[in-house]
Parts: structure tokens; sequence; C-alpha cells
């Protein structure tokens, strides 16, 4: 009876494994260990019983007696969230049921990547230039949203971008400057209003001209309003500017300017011209252009100036007296009637009479003084220095002077057609000028076209005339 009982007793039953809940990142392999409740003094085999439906799940290896480990793989579907498994394990006393091992998948959180800076070279008005900018997205989540950009920068359509996980794309920005200056924006994203990307630019006019308004100042030298400004060929090639002012502005009107090089100009106004001046220059060259503001404030009118011959005053009778007059005393030394020396600023500007001016020539007169036989004469010469009026007078090598009785004349040759001139004249040895006037040469004659209906006319005259002249000679040689 007692062998019976013990054979009819319940045999020993396998261990048990222990289900679990584990939590998985997408696109990342998480290893999941497996293990049985209590111990066991044997080498225990674990069974993957039901694979994962979504994801995958390696062979498991044992790590000691009573566990293993297998490495599971998530889907990169993101659509699935979860995903589970079942293992049992064998013994000597079997195989144990079932458990199931559930994962939940949790996706990496978006993170778009952008530049931080976006650099565009530099460039004229009204040129623009594209640029590609390279978003990605180091999450898991789909990163979608819309770029704004600020002016004047603009986004090519389309401006919406989506990105799937650890994904890129790209986006095209442009700049357009309609202004010259250096510009700093911004690149916004909708999905991430904390990340943004700066944009730089800077653009530069086709022709620069400083200052960006012109006021003329008043010389008493010259009794004119003069100023200067520069002007600067920013293209790549040779630009012929034409400049367009009223005729109250003394100027060049036609530049040539090679590619990054500079001019400096002289605006002068006429001496009679002492009325406010609100004017503006144009500049056009070649499909570009550029505008500069010039003003003046009014000039008080010139005093009269003194005759250079003086005049003889007769007194006034004197009235009638008992008395018997005093003798009248003769001076020693007669007063010399030769007037004397005019002062300079507006006197000698105003004894000035301009003769004669062509495309390259001027001449002036003055009154002639006694002991002023040699002259010299300069030309004035304005120029910009840390933003300063500068004024330099340096001599004239094409002058000639020639006199009458009363009158000096001054000649000057070889000038610049359409150009605008200041000259003052000085005395041998003197400081102060006798003689000081502003002109403008004139514009060059234009040339005779070569063709002529009149010449072409006359071609075939004498065409005909030759071509009769040729057969009577012929035919009076074969009669002969």
């Amino acid at each position: 009876m007692h062998a019976q009982g013990r054979l009819g007793g319940a045999a020993p039953a396998p261990p048990q494994p222990v289900g679990a809940t584990v939590q998985a990142r997408r696109g990342e392999v998480l290893d999941i260990p497996l293990r049985i409740f209590g111990t066991r003094t044997q080498q225990l085999t674990f069974l993957i019983r039901t694979a994962p439906h979504a994801g995958k799940v390696s062979a498991p290896q044992n790590t000691a007696n009573e566990s293993a480990i297998v490495r599971y793989t998530p889907p990169t579907d993101r659509t699935v969230t979860r995903d589970s498994f079942t293992y049992a394990v064998r013994s000597a006393e079997g195989v144990s049921a079932p458990v199931e091992v559930a994962i939940e998948i949790a996706d990496t959180p978006m993170d778009l990547i952008a530049p931080l800076e976006l650099r565009f070279a530099k460039r004229l008005v009204s040129g623009t230039e594209t640029l590609a900018l390279e978003l990605q997205s180091r999450g898991g989540d789909v990163c979608e949203g819309d770029v704004t950009v600020d002016a004047p920068w603009r986004v090519e359509p389309p401006a919406h971008y989506r990105i799937e996980g650890n994904g890129r794309a790209f986006l095209r920005i442009t700049f357009a400057p309609d202004l010259p200056g250096k510009f700093q924006g911004e690149v916004h994203f909708s999905a991430q209003p904390a990340r943004v990307t700066t944009l730089l630019g800077e653009a530069i006019a086709p022709l620069a001209v400083q200052p960006a308004a012109l006021d003329l100042r008043f010389e008493s030298v010259t009794g004119a309003r003069t100023g200067v400004f520069e002007i600067t060929n920013q293209t790549e090639g040779e630009r012929v500017v034409s400049v367009h002012a009223t005729e109250r502005l003394k100027l060049d009107r036609r530049l040539t300017l090679a590619p990054g090089r500079s001019a400096t100009v002289a605006v002068v106004t006429s001496e009679d011209d002492r009325d406010e001046l609100a004017e503006v220059i144009r500049f056009e060259a070649q499909g570009f252009g550029a505008v500069l503001p010039v003003r003046a404030a009014a000039v008080a009118p010139l005093n009269s100036a003194v005759a250079p011959t003086p005049t003889t005053t007769t007194p006034a009778p004197a009235p009638p007296s008992r008395a018997r007059p005093a003798p009248t005393r003769v001076p020693d030394v007669e007063p010399d009637p030769a007037p004397a020396p005019p002062p300079a600023d507006s006197l000698a500007q105003r004894w000035t009479h301009l003769a004669e001016v062509t495309s390259t020539s001027a001449t002036i007169e003055w009154p002639k003084f006694p002991n002023q036989q040699t002259f010299r004469a300069e030309s004035r010469e304005l120029s910009l220095r840390d933003k300063q009026l500068e004024i330099t007078w340096r001599p004239v090598p094409n002058f000639t002077t020639s006199g009458a009785d009363k009158m000096m004349r001054g000649a000057f040759t070889g000038l610049t057609p359409n150009h605008a001139y200041t000259f003052r004249v000085l005395a041998a040895g003197a400081d102060e000028p006798v003689a000081i006037s502003s002109l403008h040469t004139h514009s060059p004659a234009p040339r005779a076209p070569w063709f002529t209906w009149t010449r072409a006319l006359i071609a075939l005259l004498v065409g005909v005339l030759g071509g009769a002249l040729y057969q009577r000679v012929r035919a009076s040689s074969a009669g002969s």
C-alpha cells in the first residue's frame, strides 16, 4: 500500500515563467529579460511560443541557469503602437504554459533641425539670389508646418514642409532687395516657433552717390554756391553715365566709369543766381539710375561795386561873406588818377567779363591796372575728404594774356567740353585775384554724317559724266 501511494502522487511541475510589460522606443533595439518564479538548480531553456505581430524578436540567449534575454526590434510603421509575444520555459519536469510580454512602442518626439544662419552674397539692387534651406527631423513623429520669412526675402512655393522621422526636406529662399543696404531677417517654422534661422544679405546700388543729399555753400571768392559729390560704378562693367539737371546747376553732363571706379563731380551755380534752390540731379547708365537732391539757401544780393575810376566832386559854393577869403593852399603832390587794384572776393568777380566760351576754350576780360604786366591763372578743384568739401587751386598751363589801354584779356585753351570751371587770375607776386570767372564749356559740335543725300547725288553725277566721257574717248579711238 505504501509503494502504491508513492507511485500515485503528483509529478513536479515545470517552472512558471514571468510575464512582463515593457516600453520600446521606435528606431531603437530593446533588450528584454526572460525569467521564472523561484529558482531551479538546473539549466532551463526559454522558448518563443508566439512571435510579435509587427516587430521582430531574436532567439533567447541564456544569461544564467534560470534567466535569458531576447532583443526586440520595433516596427517602422508609426501606426503600430503596441506589440507582444509569448514565451515558455522547458525544464526536466517539462514545458511550462506560455506567458505574454506586452510591448508599448513610443515614438521619439519630433526634433526639427535647421541651419542657424543662411548668408547671401552681396548683390546689386533689383537682383535676386535663391539658396536652398535644408531641414531635418531627428524625431519619430512627422514634422509638418509652414515657413515664413521677413522682407526682402521670400519663400519660393511651396512654403509647407512635411518631413518623416529621420528624414529631410529642402526649401528655397530668395533674397530680392529693392533698396541698398545691409539686411538681417529670420526664417520662422510653425512646427517649432522657438527655432529660427537668421538670414543675412547686402544690396548695393549700381550707381552709388555720396553724400545722399548735397547742400551747396556760398563762396565769397566766386560769388557762387558750390558743392561736390562722388559717384561710384559698383557694377562689373564700364558704364557711361548721363547726368540730367536744370540749367541752374553747372556740372559735367557725361561720365565714363570703369568697374568699381569713382568720380568726383563739382556742382556750381552762376554768381547771379542767388535764390533758394531745391533741385534733383538724375543719373542714367544703361538701365541703371540714381538721384541726388541738391539744396541751397538764398543769398543776400551783392552791394553795388565801386567804379574803378575815381570821380571828382565840385564843392558847393560858399555863402557870401564880407571877410576876405583865406588863400587856398596847393598840395605838394597831385593825386594819382589811376585806380587802385581791386580787392579780392566779390569785387574781382564783378569786374570780370566773360568774353567768349567754346567747347575747348574761353576768354575773360578784366580792368588793367598799373604795374601789373605778368599774370598767372589757377583752376579750382573741389574734392571730398572725410565727407568734407575741400577747395584746391591748381595752376593752369594753357593760359595766355594780352592787353589794351584799359582792359586785359586772358585766354584758356585745351579745356574739356561740357565741363564746369572756375578760374582766377593773379598778378605776379600777388596773393589776391584780379579776376575770377565761373563758366561751363559748350558741348562738342556733332560730327557731320558720312552719308548724305547731297554727297550721294554728287557722286552719281560724277559717275554719269565720267562714264559718258569714257564712251566718247573709246568711240574716237575706234574710228581712228
